[in-house]
C-alpha cells in the first residue's frame, strides 16, 4: 500500500512533518513501512535545502537517522528512494530551506 505523506508542500518555509506510524492496520491486515521516496520539484533559485529523517518509539524522544542534501532543480526522475528497516514506531522528516525560496517536496511510505 502507498501513502502520500508530504503533498507538494511549499519549500520556501521551514518544515516539520507530523510523526507517521511505521505498522499500521489496513482492513485488518498489519502492514510494516518497507520505504520512504523523497522527491521535489522547482527548486530556486539555489538548491541548497536539507531533509532529515527523525525516528521515535513514544513521539517524544527521536534521533536523527539521515540527511538528505537537496542539491538539483528538480529529483522527479532520480528520487530518493530509503530502504527501511524499521526497529522503530514512528518517523518523521524535517525540512530546513537555507536559500531555497520556491519549490515543492512530496514524500511516499510504502507499507506491505
Amino acid at each position: 500500500m502507498i501513502s502520500e505523506i508530504l503533498s507538494n508542500i511549499p519549500m520556501n518555509l521551514n518544515f516539520v512533518s507530523e510523526w507517521f506510524p511505521v505498522n499500521i492496520n489496513y482492513f485488518k491486515k498489519e502492514l510494516r513501512a518497507s520505504s520512504l521516496q523523497l522527491s521535489w520539484s522547482g527548486v530556486s533559485p539555489r538548491p541548497d535545502g536539507i531533509i532529515e529523517i527523525y525516528v521515535s518509539n513514544n513521539q517524544s524522544d527521536s534521533i536523527l537517522t539521515s540527511t538528505y542534501l537537496i542539491n538539483s532543480i528538480d529529483n522527479k526522475a532520480d528520487a530518493e528512494l530509503i530502504i527501511l528497516y524499521p526497529a522503530y514506531e514512528y518517523i518523521r522528516l524535517k525540512y530546513t530551506r537555507n536559500t531555497v525560496s520556491t519549490g515543492f517536496l512530496n514524500a511516499i511510505i510504502y507499507y506491505q
